[in-house]
C-alpha cells in the first residue's frame, strides 16, 4: 500500500471524527457571518479581557519573537514584569503561537478569531475520536455529540479566554489516556496530553488533575471490580506466576504518569508557581464557613438552549454554564432506563454529576476547583468538564436507543418541555423567550427523530445525517446570540502605525538604551504590549500585588489586585518612576502643553509627544530614612509627599489647597469644613441627581492636582473647568485616581463639579499644587546620585553612580526575587536588598563611586529545567528497561506458551467470524487465548467492550445482535 493509499484510508476510517470538527468550524463561521467580523466587516473578537490584555499580549509576544526580545522579563508593562509568567499563563497554547506569529502585529484581532475557530474545530475532533475509541462507535451522531461538546454553554461564555481552551481540547484526550491505562496499562498517551495541558495552561492544568482523579475512580468502579487481576501482566518467580490486582496496578501508573506529566513540565511549572507568590492569585483564604451559591431548580433550567451566559461572579443570575444541547438533555432520563448498563456504572455516573453540582454551589468546593482562590470572575471555570461527562452518557444512551420504548423517549421531550414552560413561568435565572422557543421546538424534533431511528423502515444512515442536521441547527440558533462581537477594528488598531512613527523618532532622538514613557489616555489596559513601548500600566493576574497596592496609595487607577493605569501624574511621580516622554492621545483637551516641565517633541495625527525634563533613570541614590516611607494613608497625596521627603529631606512639595466655596444642587449643605476635605452628603430629591461644586483660587504658579473619590457605585461623569479649557472624567466609587489638570496662574480660578446619585453618601476631595522650588531642590539632589547607563536589556541593566553618603539605592523596577544585584562585582547580600514600600528593588550603598550590576533570571527556573531533564532521563531508561524485559520475555516464553495452549484450547473457538460467546462473569483476561495471542499484538480490545457494556447478570451475548445498530456506520474496526 502506498503513501497516498494509507493516508487516503486514514481519512476515510476516521471521516467523521474530520466532519464533527468541520461542521465546528461552519457553525463558528456562520457566527462570525452574523456578526460581521473580517474579512465580512471591520468587526473584531475582541472583548473584555480579551481586549484589554489577551490581545495586546499576543502583539507583544510577536514583537519579542520578530526582535528577539526576551521571554524572561518585559519592561513594557507594569515599570517591569516577569514575561515568562504572562507567557505560561496567557500565550503558550502552541496553537496561539504559531497563529499569532502567521498572522502578524496589526493583525492581532483576526489571528485570534482563527484560534478560536480552530479551537472549536479541535474540541468537537478530539471528542469524535474520544467517542470512537471509548465506546467503539464512529457514525454521523458521535460527529453531532463532538459539535454538542465544542459549542457547549462553558465555550459561549469563555470563547474569549482564548488560552483555556486547550484544556477543552484536551479534555477527551486525558480521558482516553486514564482508560488506556486502566485496560492495559498504556500511560503514554495520559502523559503527553497531560502535559501538554500544563504547559498550554498551569491553571486549568490543575482543574485537570482533579478531574482525573475522578475519572480513574469512575471508570474503574464502573467496569471493574477492585479484586480484579491482570493475567497478561505476569512475572514468574520459582515456578510461580505472580498476578497483578487491576486497581492498585493502574493505580500505580496513573499516579506514576500525573507525576511524570509534572515532571516534564517542571521548566514551565516552578517558575510560574514562583511567580505566582507575588500575585493576588495566592492571596486567598480558606473559607471559614460554608455558602451556597444557586437553587437546584434554576441550575437544571440552565441546561436548557439559549440560557444567557454567566461570566460574572456578582450579581443575581450567577450560574454554571453547563448547555450542552436539548437532545443531551433528553438522554439523562433515558440513561436509567437503559439495560446493559450496569446499575453500578449508572450509580457511579450519577454519583459524578452530583460531585460536580455540588462543587459548583457550595464555597468550599468551588474555592479549591479554582486553584485555593475564589475568581475575581469567570465563576465556574470548570464546567466544560461536567458538559464532558453529561455528552458521554448522553452518547451512551444513544448508542442503546433500541432498549428504550418510544413512550419514554417522548415522555423525556416532555419533561424537557414542560421545565422550559416552568423556567419562564417561575423566571428562572438567565432563561429568555429564546430559551423557551428554541428548547421545546428541538426536544419535539429530536424526539421525531429518535423514534424514527428505532424504526427499520427508515434508513439508519439518513436519520442519523438529519439528526447531525438538526445538531448543528441547534447550535447555531441557541448559541450565535450570545456571543458578544462589536468592537471594530479601527477603534483598536487604526492608529497603530501613527504611534509607530511617532515612537520611531522618540527612539531617535533619544541618547540612552532605556527610556520609559506612556500614553495620557489608555484604550486598552495593557496599551504598552500592543504598541510596544516601555509604560507604567498593565492588567494582568501575574502582575505584583505589592505594586499594584502602592500604585493605588500613590493615586494611580488600580484595582489593588491585578491591574493600575497611568493618567497624567504628577510632576514627583514622573521624576521619580522613570518617565521621560508622555505622549497625549486625545483631542479632546492636552494638559501637559501647560506644564513648565513639558517640551513638545513631535505630532502626528492624534499624538502629541512631550519630553518630561525633569526625569530620573530607574535607579538613583535616596536617604536612608526611605526603608520607612509610609504608603498607609488613603490621600495620594500624602504618600507621594512622604516618598519625596524621606528620599530628599524635603517636606511639603504638594501643598494643600482648599475650596473658596460650594454650591449644591439638589443635595444638603455639607456640615463639614471646607478643610475637612471628607464630606458627607444627602439628595433632597431621591428621583433625581444632585451636583456639588467646589471652587478655587490658584495660589501660585505651578501644576495642580485633584483626587476626587465617592461611594457611588454608578459611572457618573466629573468636570473640571479651567479658564481655558474643560476636562471631564469618569467617576464612581471603584474609579477615582489623580487627575492633573495642568499649570495655572496664580489667582485663576477654577471649579471642580462632582455628580451625585446616591441618596447619601460621601466625597472624598483633595487639591494640591506643586512647590516648583522645593521639588527643584528635591530632584536636584536624587539627579546627583542617579545612574548612568552602560548596558540595558531586559534581563541586564549596567551602571555607575556617585553616592554622596550612605544610601539606599532605589530603582522603580518592581521587586522581584529574579533580580540579583552585583555592587562593584560583587553580589549583594539579601540583609542589603531593600524592599522599598514592600514593593520596589532597592539597595543599601556606601559613600563613593560604585559600579552596579542587575540581572533577571526567573526564580525557579533553574530548579525546574533540572526537574524536566530529570525526568527525561529516567523515563528515557524506564522505557529502555521495559523493552529489555519485554524482549527477554518473548525470546523465552513467547512461543512455549503459544505451543501448550495450542494443545489445550484451539484459538478458532474464540475467532469465529459469525459469534462469540462469552459468559459475563468470567472476566475475559482469563481465557487461556489471551496468552497466545498477546505475543502477537492482537488486540482484544473488541472482545472486552462487550463484556463492559453488559449486565452483571450471567448472560450469553450474540456479537450479530449486539453490533447490529448502527453496524453500517461503525467505523472502528482495529
Amino acid at each position: 500500500m502506498t503513501h497516498k493509499e494509507k493516508l487516503k484510508n486514514i481519512l476515510f476510517e476516521n471521516r467523521f471524527i474530520f466532519l464533527s470538527a468541520a461542521c465546528s468550524a461552519a457553525i463558528m463561521l456562520v457566527v462570525f457571518m452574523c456578526y460581521g467580523l473580517f474579512p465580512l466587516g471591520d468587526t473584531t473578537i475582541l472583548r473584555m479581557d480579551l481586549y484589554h490584555q489577551y490581545g495586546p499580549l499576543f502583539a507583544e509576544l510577536y514583537d519579542r519573537v520578530t526582535s528577539g526580545g526576551s521571554f524572561f522579563y518585559s519592561f513594557n508593562t507594569g515599570l517591569g514584569s516577569s514575561f515568562l509568567g504572562n507567557y505560561f499563563n496567557y500565550l503558550s497554547s502552541p496553537i496561539g503561537f504559531i497563529v499569532a506569529l502567521i498572522a502578524g502585529h496589526e493583525n492581532i484581532p483576526e489571528a485570534i478569531a482563527v484560534m478560536v475557530l480552530l479551537k472549536a474545530a479541535l474540541s468537537a475532533f478530539t471528542m469524535t475520536l474520544f467517542l470512537k475509541k471509548s465506546q467503539s462507535r464512529s457514525n454521523y451522531v458521535s460527529a453531532g455529540f463532538g459539535v454538542l461538546y465544542s459549542l457547549c454553554g462553558w465555550f459561549i461564555a469563555y470563547y474569549w479566554n482564548v488560552m483555556w481552551i486547550d484544556a477543552m481540547i484536551l479534555l477527551p484526550l486525558v480521558a482516553l489516556g486514564i482508560e488506556r491505562i486502566i485496560k492495559n496499562g498504556k500511560p503514554v498517551l495520559y502523559i503527553c496530553s497531560l502535559a501538554l495541558t500544563m504547559f498550554s495552561n498551569y491553571y486549568m492544568s490543575f482543574m485537570m488533575c482533579i478531574f482525573s482523579v475522578l475519572y480513574f475512580l469512575t471508570f474503574f468502579i464502573s467496569n471493574y471490580s477492585l479484586n480484579d487481576k491482570l493475567p497478561h501482566v505476569k512475572e514468574k518467580k520459582k515456578g510461580r506466576t505472580k498476578e497483578y490486582n487491576r486497581f492498585f496496578r493502574s493505580g500505580f501508573i496513573f499516579a506514576l504518569s500525573s507525576l511524570c506529566a509534572a515532571g516534564l513540565m517542571a521548566f514551565a511549572l516552578v517558575p510560574t508557581y514562583m511567580t505566582l507568590q507575588q500575585t493576588s492569585a495566592t492571596s486567598g483564604t480558606f473559607p471559614t464557613t460554608t455558602s451556597f451559591y444557586f437553587s437546584v431548580f434554576d441550575f437544571i433550567s440552565n441546561h436548557l438552549a439559549s440560557v444567557t451566559p454567566t461570566i460574572r461572579s456578582s450579581g443575581e443570575d450567577v450560574l454554571p454554564n453547563v448547555y450542552c444541547g436539548i437532545i443531551t438533555l433528553m438522554m439523562i432520563p433515558l440513561y436509567l432506563m437503559t439495560k446493559t448498563i450496569s446499575k453500578k456504572e449508572k450509580a457511579v455516573h450519577l454519583i459524578l454529576l452530583g460531585f460536580f453540582c455540588i462543587s459548583f454551589n457550595l464555597n468550599i468546593l468551588n474555592y479549591i476547583w479554582h486553584g485555593l482562590h475564589f475568581p475575581n470572575d469567570l465563576p465556574y471555570r470548570q464546567s466544560f468538564m461536567y458538559s464532558f461527562i453529561l455528552i458521554l452518557i448522553a452518547f451512551k444512551t444513544f448508542t442503546r436507543l433500541r432498549e428504550i420504548p418510544n413512550r419514554y423517549i417522548l415522555f423525556s421531550a416532555c419533561s424537557v418541555v414542560f421545565l422550559s414552560i416552568m423556567a419562564q413561568k417561575l423566571e428562572s435565572k438567565n432563561v429568555t423567550d429564546i430559551t423557551l422557543i428554541v428548547s421545546i421546538v428541538f426536544s419535539l424534533i429530536y424526539a421525531l427523530a429518535l423514534v424514527t431511528l428505532k424504526d427499520k423502515k427508515y434508513q439508519t444512515i439518513s436519520v442519523s445525517v438529519l439528526l447531525l442536521c438538526c445538531i448543528c441547527s441547534e447550535a447555531i440558533i441557541a448559541d450565535t446570540s450570545n456571543f458578544s462581537m462589536d468592537q471594530k477594528k479601527v477603534n483598536y488598531a487604526g492608529d497603530y502605525e501613527s504611534f509607530r512613527e511617532v515612537k520611531a523618532y522618540l527612539d531617535e532622538v533619544n541618547e540612552e538604551p532605556f527610556y520609559r514613557m506612556e500614553l495620557t489616555h489608555l484604550r486598552a489596559r495593557m496599551d504598552p504590549s500592543w504598541y510596544n513601548y516601555n509604560g507604567v500600566s498593565t492588567f494582568s493576574s501575574m502582575a505584583y500585588e505589592k505594586v499594584s497596592n502602592i500604585q493605588k496609595s500613590l493615586g494611580m487607577y488600580s484595582n489593588k489586585i491585578n491591574s493600575y493605569t497611568y493618567y497624567p501624574q504628577t510632576a514627583v511621580y514622573n521624576a521619580m518612576f522613570s518617565l521621560k516622554y508622555l505622549v497625549n492621545n486625545t483631542t479632546d483637551f492636552d494638559v501637559l502643553s501647560s506644564s513648565q516641565y513639558m517640551t513638545n517633541l513631535y505630532n502626528k495625527d492624534i499624538f502629541t509627544a512631550y519630553k518630561n525634563e525633569r526625569y530620573l533613570p530607574v535607579g538613583y541614590c535616596t536617604d536612608t530614612s526611605l526603608a520607612n516611607w509610609s504608603t498607609s494613608s488613603s490621600d495620594p497625596f500624602d504618600v507621594q509627599n512622604d516618598l519625596f521627603e524621606k528620599a530628599t529631606g524635603y517636606p511639603d512639595v504638594l501643598v494643600r489647597t482648599f475650596p473658596t466655596g460650594v454650591s449644591y444642587t439638589n443635595v444638603q449643605q455639607f456640615t463639614q469644613p471646607l478643610t475637612n476635605q471628607y464630606f458627607t452628603y444627602t439628595r433632597n430629591d431621591n428621583s433625581q441627581n444632585g451636583r456639588v461644586t467646589f471652587d478655587f483660587i490658584a495660589e501660585a504658579d505651578a501644576d495642580v492636582y485633584l483626587y476626587v473619590s465617592t461611594t457611588d457605585e454608578k459611572n457618573e461623569v466629573m468636570t473640571v473647568t479651567t479658564s481655558t479649557q474643560t476636562i471631564t472624567e469618569t467617576l464612581n466609587k471603584h474609579y477615582s485616581y489623580i487627575l492633573n489638570i495642568g499649570q495655572l496662574k496664580k489667582g485663576e480660578q477654577y471649579s471642580c463639579t462632582v455628580p451625585v446619585s446616591s441618596d447619601s453618601g460621601s466625597i472624598y476631595f483633595y487639591a494640591c499644587y506643586l512647590d516648583n522650588d522645593t521639588f527643584e531642590k528635591g530632584f536636584g539632589k536624587l539627579k546627583n546620585g542617579s545612574m548612568t547607563y552602560d548596558k540595558f536589556t531586559d534581563t541586564e541593566i549596567e551602571g555607575t553612580f556617585y553616592a554622596e553618603e550612605t544610601s539606599i539605592f532605589m530603582t522603580s523596577i518592581p521587586y522581584d526575587k529574579g533580580w540579583s544585584v552585583y555592587i562593584d562585582g560583587k553580589k549583594v547580600s539579601n540583609d542589603d536588598i531593600v524592599k522599598i514600600g514592600d514593593a520596589f528593588l532597592g539597595v543599601y550603598v556606601t559613600e563613593g563611586f560604585h559600579e552596579i550590576r542587575l540581572k533577571f533570571t526567573p526564580n525557579g527556573l533553574s530548579l525546574g529545567i533540572i526537574i524536566s531533564l530529570s525526568t527525561v532521563l529516567i523515563v528515557a531508561l524506564i522505557a529502555l528497561i521495559n523493552y529489555l524485559r519485554r524482549r527477554n520475555y518473548y525470546n523465552t516464553n513467547c512461543f512455549d506458551a503459544v505451543d501448550n495452549s495450542f494443545e489445550t484450547e484451539p484459538l478458532a473457538d474464540y475467532t469465529e467470524p459469525h459469534s462469540i460467546k462469552v459468559d459475563v462473569k468470567d472476566d475475559i483476561n482469563h481465557l487461556p487465548k489471551l496468552e497466545i495471542i498477546k505475543p502477537f499484538e492482537i488486540v482484544e480490545e473488541e472482545i472486552e467492550t462487550i463484556i463492559t457494556e453488559a449486565s452483571n447478570e450471567d448472560k450469553i451475548i450474540d456479537e450479530e445482535e449486539f453490533t447490529e445498530f448502527f453496524s453500517q456506520d461503525n467505523d472502528d474496526n482495529e
